[in-house]
């Protein structure tokens, strides 16, 4: 058994989003949730000034992501589009099965 502790929010509409780590994938599992306030420091902005920073992806956006990195645009460019870090572009294309050479 492993234990994942991870940290979200949920919506106005009551809606929580998880996505399991990488590996966790066509198996069985049970999920238990325990609701406690979150004892995060709640700050003005995020740390790396970056508007999506931290946010969760969504669907659509990750969409665009593919959309762009396909036709070719640098990841750079794609973490400006996407208000987020070059590392957090990297991060989500290989979460999404494709491997950039050289990272």
């Amino acid at each position: 058994m492993d234990t994942y502790t991870l940290k979200r929010h949920v919506g106005k509409d009551g809606v929580l989003r998880i996505e399991l780590p990488v590996g966790v994938s066509e198996t069985d599992v049970e999920v238990i949730i325990i609701v406690q306030p979150s004892i995060t420091r709640k700050v003005k902005g995020n740390q790396d000034g970056l508007a999506r920073s931290h946010e969760p992806w969504t669907e659509e956006e990750q969409q665009q992501l593919l959309k762009l990195y396909h036709a070719g645009e640098n990841v750079d460019n794609i973490a400006k589009q996407h208000q987020r870090t070059s590392g957090a572009i990297h991060s989500r294309l290989k979460k999404l099965g494709i491997d950039i050479l050289g990272s």
